[in-house]
């Protein structure tokens, strides 16, 4: 999709910067060792990978997927050294609100990933809170300017879902199982059980994730949304769904 695009696009820009200053064994370093080179973060294939195999253990948390609201203001405006800045500082706020246990991804762009192992309920929504917080607080100038996304601060969304520590206790489809073992033949069936459950786990943050950027679904205590009219409600909030491991047609809103 066009999100995709625009991480490869953003990926080519960067790979072609490093090597313009002679750091390119730099950043296929880092990509290769499974670290964003930016932020210092997993990279969505580390990410994955980690989740995918405590999933596979029968291992339950909370997934959680983020967005900066309006990132796009930020480069347009103040520059994309200035939108570095950002992600660096948004990725610092990350790993200050999380145990070292927890597994914390850079996806690409402006998007990152939180996986909380063993955390649920109100614990992983305290999380969610505490990062969406300290982005508010966050301030960052850029020769001489504070930083913002054109309402004065910065602001992140954030969905989330949880998964029971059950989840990979069910009957895998021979069709389910055939497409997920295309290109990963010789993995056991519960880490191929493992990889189904992070797809949908990820499908339904991101629905959730959806639902926070547009004011949908039901708000949460202490919910906040950014001014602005209709079309930019939301946005500052957080949101949930639940998870449905149903093996009928997947759906994502």
């Amino acid at each position: 999709g066009p999100d995709d695009r625009d991480a490869f696009s953003e990926g080519i820009v960067r790979m072609a910067n490093l090597i313009l200053t002679g750091r390119a064994k730099q950043f296929l370093e880092a990509y290769v060792g499974g670290v964003d080179p930016l932020t210092g973060l997993s990279n969505r294939r580390d990410f994955d990978s980690r989740v995918t195999y405590g999933l596979s253990r029968v291992e339950g948390g909370t997934l959680l997927i983020m967005d900066l609201d309006f990132f796009k203001k930020v480069n347009d405006s103040f520059g994309h050294p200035a939108g570095d800045q950002v992600l660096r500082g948004f990725a610092r706020i990350v790993r200050e609100a999380v145990k070292k246990t927890d597994v914390v991804c850079r996806w690409g762009g402006e998007e990152f990933a939180v996986w909380l192992p063993n955390t649920y309920g109100r614990n992983a929504l305290s999380v969610a809170k505490r990062i969406r917080a300290k982005v508010k607080q966050l301030r960052i100038e850029h020769e001489g300017k504070l930083v913002h996304n054109g309402r004065g601060s910065l602001s992140v969304s954030i969905g989330l879902t949880e998964v029971a520590p059950s989840s990979n206790e069910f009957e895998m489809p021979e069709d389910t199982l055939t497409e997920l073992t295309v290109g990963n033949g010789g993995l056991r069936e519960e880490v191929l059980k493992g990889a189904y459950v992070l797809k949908r786990a990820t499908q339904t943050a991101d629905g959730a994730l959806y639902d926070a950027k547009h004011g949908h679904g039901e708000a949460l205590e202490d919910d906040e949304g950014l001014p602005g009219d209709d079309s930019e409600k939301g946005r500052n909030c957080v949101r949930i769904r639940p998870l449905d491991l149903s093996l009928s047609e997947e759906k994502n809103g």
